[in-house]
């Protein structure tokens, strides 16, 4: 997956019509995005986790009954 970089992580945030100073651009990229990001790599589809890894895959409401 290819990584957004920090210039077009802003330019997204403008074009979202958020007016924010560069220090809340780079806090929210680098605590916010950045760990997102890593999140996304781990999940989706085909990621490096196995399917047995996401407890929503191996739980059942039928269990608690």
């Amino acid at each position: 997956m290819a990584s957004l970089s920090q210039s077009d992580f802003a330019a997204l945030l403008r074009r979202a019509g958020l007016d924010l100073s560069e220090t809340e651009i780079d806090e929210l990229y680098k605590g916010g995005f950045q760990p997102f990001e890593a999140m996304i790599e781990n999940v989706r589809a085909g990621g490096s986790r196995p399917r047995a890894s996401e407890p929503a895959h191996v739980f059942s409401v039928n269990d608690l009954a």
